[in-house]
């Protein structure tokens, strides 16, 4: 009978104790009497010697110390109290164990459930919310009624429970799950599909309402509304929303006469006031202005920001072009004084500079003094620029020539921002308009000073950290005449070492006999 215990257990010798263990709790599920109750006598009779030698083979194999005597080839261990087997113990045992493990194989079947209908939500993106709650009533959450559900004891099955009610309840779900994503497809009964259309078109109005823009405004997206109610996916309908959202974006503010009033009244009258500030400097009157003579009325028949400013500036352009009245009256008055005696010669100088003038840069007798303020005393006297009464261009070569002093930079700067926000607002605008060869032009035209203004800008900002880039003159700020200093410590040197030089051959000439 050696050796036989492990062809009980169905196990070879070299098996371990835990192979050992798991052997045996197969054996006693299979051969456990209260499996074969409802068999034959003969039968139950059988199972119940079976799992009488399952259980010796074990008592035996199960204990490190007893399986060491057995494979020595002990047999006899029926007179050692100590390991005396009692049936009645180890069918108690089992049955706790056959208990346990019903239990377990109910939770894991429970979680199964759970793991697998919430992995069909997630692939499908369909959501308890969007389901028939009746599935799972009288319970708030489906995930309830799984853990409610009855599994009874079964012990035909391989696992001892019966979980027929529970695959019924998984079924059912997937099947739900299933059947909405094909409704949504088709585009039924899909209400949380509509809002999202809803919303992607109130953006959409949002956004166009910020920029004063209709529906016909939008070129290719102008039926908006009809593409996105086509679009059968919800990614679909915001990849376009986005789209539309960039487009509008990108374009200007549309502003209208209609629409807009106050902003273009404050517009005119900034213009206006800037024109008059500058005809005041040049005591000038709008009949002076030529074929500008009229600006104010030019100037309320515009209907485009750009127009009011581009109008503004061709204005201001021409007052900086006119010589002051008062400068020409005097100048003449002057010129007719030092002219007495002289005949018209000395009127004709007293009016206008002579060619020789001109190519010098000096003035002559009742020459008025120039814009650049080449003469010294020319500097001192002239009067503050204002840098924001300038032109763009104008602006732009004032910086490009340098034609500046070092304590106005800060007004430069200020001016030069001023000019460049007004290019950005001009270019939104005319971006919006119907793109004709005009406007087009107009556009190319302002993104060149836009460019050029930006460069000035950078170009002042680094002159004034004290870094202007490429630039050699004395710009630092330090308006001390170096160079004069410079040069005139060096005539004082060679007119000292000039001194000493004689003094010396004084010394070392002979004295006469």
């Amino acid at each position: 009978m050696a050796k036989e215990f492990y062809k009980v257990l169905e196990i070879n010798e070299n098996a371990t104790q835990e192979e050992v263990k798991k052997a045996y709790r197969k054996l006693a599920t299979k051969w456990h009497p209260d499996k074969w109750g409802n068999k034959g006598l003969n039968e139950r009779k059988q199972a119940e010697e079976k799992m009488k030698e399952i259980n010796e083979a074990y008592e035996i194999l199960g204990d490190e110390e007893l399986r060491k005597r057995y494979d020595l080839g002990e047999n006899n261990f029926s007179s050692d109290s100590e390991y005396s087997y009692s049936y009645e113990e180890e069918l108690g045992n089992i049955n706790d164990g056959l208990k346990r493990l019903r239990e377990e194989q109910k939770i894991l079947a429970r979680k199964d459930v759970i793991n697998i209908v919430g992995f069909e939500m997630l692939i499908k993106e369909i959501y308890p919310r969007q389901l028939d709650s009746n599935l799972w009533v009288p319970y708030d959450r489906w995930q309830e009624k799984v853990w409610k559900i009855e599994i009874k004891d079964d012990d035909t099955n391989e696992y001892g429970i019966d979980t027929s009610e529970l695959d019924k309840f998984k079924e059912t779900m997937i099947n739900a799950i299933r059947k909405r994503k094909e409704e949504w497809k088709a585009g039924i009964n899909n209400p949380y599909f509509d809002k999202t259309k809803i919303r992607a078109i109130e953006a959409i109005e949002e956004a166009m309402k910020e920029k004063g823009l209709k529906a016909e405004d939008l070129g290719e997206y102008s039926n908006y509304k009809e593409q996105i109610n086509n679009l059968d996916k919800q990614w679909k309908v915001r990849n376009l929303r986005d789209k539309i959202e960039d487009y509008i974006r990108q374009q200007g503010r549309k502003h209208t006469k209609e629409e807009f009033g106050s902003l273009f009244e404050k517009q005119r009258a900034y213009a206006i006031e800037e024109i008059e500030k500058i005809m005041s400097k040049k005591n000038l009157q709008a009949q002076d202005l030529g074929e500008y003579s009229d600006y104010k009325k030019k100037l309320n028949e515009l209907d485009k920001i750009w127009k009011i400013r581009d109008l503004r500036d061709r204005v201001i352009e021409f007052v900086n072009s006119q010589r002051a009245k008062s400068s020409d009256s005097n100048d003449k008055q002057r010129g007719k004084e030092q002219g007495q005696g002289q005949g018209q010669k000395g009127e004709n100088i007293g009016n206008r500079p002579t060619n020789q003038n001109r190519r010098d840069g000096s003035r002559g007798e009742g020459q008025i003094p120039s814009k650049s303020g080449d003469n010294d005393n020319n500097k001192n006297n002239d009067k503050k620029v204002d840098y924001n009464s300038l032109t763009r261009e104008e602006l732009i070569n004032t910086v490009e020539k340098k034609d500046f002093e070092i304590g106005t930079l800060k007004e430069i700067i200020s001016a030069l921002e001023k000019k460049i926000s007004e290019l950005e607002e001009e270019i939104a605008e005319l971006k919006s308009e119907p793109q004709t060869s005009q406007i087009q032009q107009e556009i190319h035209k302002r993104e060149n000073y836009l460019q050029e203004a930006r460069n000035s800008l950078a170009k002042i900002n680094a002159f004034n950290d004290g870094n202007p880039a490429g630039d050699t003159g004395n710009k630092s700020g330090n308006n001390f005449p170096t160079g004069w200093v410079v040069g005139g410590g060096t005539l004082i040197a060679v007119g000292l070492m000039a001194v000493l030089v004689i003094k010396k051959l004084k010394r070392e000439r002979p004295t006469p006999q």
